[in-house]
């Protein structure tokens, strides 16, 4: 509760806070940049301390250090970290392989234009990441996935298992993450091999991720 105030207190007007700070503490500081420095070592030790006891995936502890980063003109290395670890998605892009260049880089590309942030697997995932780890993690921290379902996906295991996982979250919380996109010429396959699906509105791409993008954004404005 102290650290998150102190946070806080960084965010709202750090000079005033940290000279409230040092004179409060009896600490002498040369000048404003001083006292600034004194009362942004101390938060960072306290959130150090949290780290030490509680681990580098404490939720609490990776919201605070992004926070503390994301007003902080000298970020540390740990509060990149922490940032990049608490980064949220508008959309999460679930698809097979073998539709990435004809439609899910299309649609990727019209999201960015309109200043969606969109997760995709190559442009997220560097070399040596854990693929697992960042999937699960993306789609977590996802408001919407768009899953393109099709010939090449219906039957292919990650995309599969992205879908049963976002389906999952949407019966126990109640609100709609799913947004299905159909192939057009695979409509009949898809509808045969995923009836889960058959209550859900989808909309069918006809080399339309403009129009699509339209769309998601309208979802995300309401």
């Amino acid at each position: 509760r102290v650290t998150r105030s102190l946070v806080h207190k960084w965010r709202e007007d750090k000079l005033t806070s940290a000279l409230l700070f040092v004179n409060k503490k009896g600490f002498k500081a040369e000048n404003n940049e001083h006292a600034i420095s004194i009362f942004r070592n101390h938060i960072y030790g306290r959130l150090s301390f949290i780290k030490m006891i509680r681990g580098d995936d404490f939720p609490l502890y990776l919201k605070l250090m992004a926070e503390m980063s994301h007003h902080d003109p000298l970020k540390t290395k740990e509060g990149l970290r922490a940032m990049k670890e608490t980064e949220t998605y508008d959309v999460f892009i679930c698809h097979a392989s073998e539709d990435k260049t004809s439609i899910a880089i299309p649609i990727y590309e019209e999201l960015t234009k309109l200043k969606i942030s969109t997760f995709i697997d190559h442009v997220e995932i560097n070399w040596g990441d854990s693929l697992i780890q960042k999937i699960n993690s993306a789609l977590v921290k996802s408001k919407y996935v768009i899953a393109i379902l099709s010939a090449n996906s219906v039957d292919k295991h990650w995309p599969k298992k992205e879908l049963h996982s976002v389906l999952a979250r949407e019966i126990a919380e109640g609100e709609v993450k799913l947004l299905t996109l159909v192939k057009e010429a695979d409509e009949a396959i898809v509808a045969a091999s995923l009836p889960l699906l058959s209550d859900k509105l989808y909309i069918t791409y006809k080399d339309n991720p403009a129009e699509i993008a339209d769309k998601v954004r309208a979802l995300l404005n309401k």
